[in-house]
């Protein structure tokens, strides 16, 4: 039983032994993977990093926001000149118009009048008819009548033609009037669109500048960004990919981290267990070692006893004797 109990812990201390070594390898591969820090520590950055990525993001959206509304803010800034390029022109157009308007209609007014003159001396056509050389005219008294044949060669008809084309051209000029004040009317109320869209832009772009203060104060690496960095497109692609790779690397060194002190606490406790079953083993033996010696002092006792027993029972059978 010794022999083999010797054998118990001369294996149990070399299982300790092996045990003992793979812990402390175990602390050593930690301690370089820790470099000095904590699994907190560790635990904080990646939230650090996760954070950080999540503001660059952000940034990101933001960023293609704001371009979005440059070119917004451009093409209305274009609209806006273009519609007053056009309303002056139209403005222009509208007040000639007006002129036009105001000289045509002078002309039928005048021809309305020739005709109304020439329609009244052609109702007098009896009287002309009347009159003689030399004779009073009974409703003026002239005795002569020298416009007799001026009056006989009016044409009512080319007259009233001639007032007619007048009205019509009139007409047609009222009609390109009112289309022009309704282009007019109509390229203003576009013009007052567009500048309520070109304020709302700009409203956007001040709630814009409020969110991007905010996102760019908070972000430290890899850059700082400026104001005017949103135009910036490939500058910003690069920041947060390496945003991405700072949090890869902060995730991969926590897990690792993590890993390790799992594979450290596997260890302490076969190590700890090791310890143990060396210490159960040393202690049996001990025992072992403890009763076979008590054992040879029982042996040792009875020998003496026997021996004296012995050498008593000899003198009793020579006092006999």
């Amino acid at each position: 039983k010794l022999a083999v109990q010797h054998t118990a812990v001369a294996t149990a201390t070399q299982a300790c032994t092996e045990a003992d070594a793979a812990c402390h390898a175990a602390q050593t591969a930690q301690d370089q993977r820790l470099a000095g820090r904590t699994l907190a520590a560790l635990r904080e950055q990646r939230q650090d990093e996760q954070a950080n990525l999540h503001c660059w993001q952000q940034v990101d959206t933001l960023a293609r926001q704001r371009r979005t509304l440059a070119a917004q803010r451009l093409a209305l800034s274009n609209q806006l000149q273009h519609l007053a390029d056009t309303i002056q022109t139209q403005d222009a157009a509208v007040l000639a118009l007006r002129e036009q308007h105001k000289g045509l209609k002078e002309q039928v007014l005048d021809k309305q009048k020739l005709l109304d003159q020439e329609r009244r001396i052609q109702s007098l056509e009896a009287h002309r008819l009347a009159l003689q050389p030399g004779e009073p005219c009974p409703l003026c008294g002239a005795a002569e009548h020298p416009l007799v044949g001026s009056y006989q060669a009016l044409d009512l008809c080319a007259t009233a033609a001639a007032l007619q084309d007048k009205q019509a051209a009139l007409d047609a000029l009222v009609s390109a009037g009112q289309k022009a004040a309704a282009d007019l009317a109509a390229s203003k109320a576009s013009l007052a669109a567009k500048n309520g869209q070109q304020d709302q832009t700009a409203q956007d772009i001040g709630h814009w500048q409020t969110e991007w203060a905010a996102f760019t104060q908070a972000i430290t690496h890899p850059q700082p960004l400026g104001a005017d960095d949103w135009q910036s497109t490939d500058a910003l692609a690069a920041a947060r990919d390496a945003a991405t790779q700072m949090l890869n690397q902060a995730a991969q060194a926590l897990q690792a981290a993590e890993a390790g002190d799992q594979a450290l606490q596997r260890a302490a406790q076969r190590a700890q267990q090791s310890a143990q079953a060396r210490q159960t083993a040393t202690h049996q033996l001990e025992r072992l070692q403890q009763d076979e010696q008590n054992a040879l002092a029982r042996h040792t006792t009875l020998s003496t006893t026997l021996q004296a027993l012995q050498t008593e029972l000899a003198g009793l059978e020579d006092s006999l004797g």
